[in-house]
């Protein structure tokens, strides 16, 4: 692997690992602020479950944008989105 190509590799890891670690800092204290806010547990399930909803339906959109515009612009927006 160029040496481009590992920088590239490096970022796009570090990236995935903080929003990663975002997430999992979030998951476990949820269903205390849902609950202190009245919703019950089934709002929570639903939730929870619109992340991966929203990423099967916008993976594929996404793909296509990006095999038309490049995968950086796209990565960026995604993060800012």
């Amino acid at each position: 692997m160029t040496g481009s190509k590992r920088k590239n590799v490096v970022l796009l890891s570090l990236t995935l690992g903080v929003v990663m670690l975002g997430f999992g800092m979030i998951m476990p204290i949820m269903p205390f602020y849902v609950e202190r806010m009245g919703a019950s547990a089934s709002e929570l399930g639903l939730l929870v479950a619109i992340s991966p909803f929203i990423q099967l339906v916008a993976s594929p959109l996404g793909g296509g944008v990006s095999d038309r515009r490049g995968r950086k612009p796209v990565l960026a927006i995604g993060l800012l989105g």
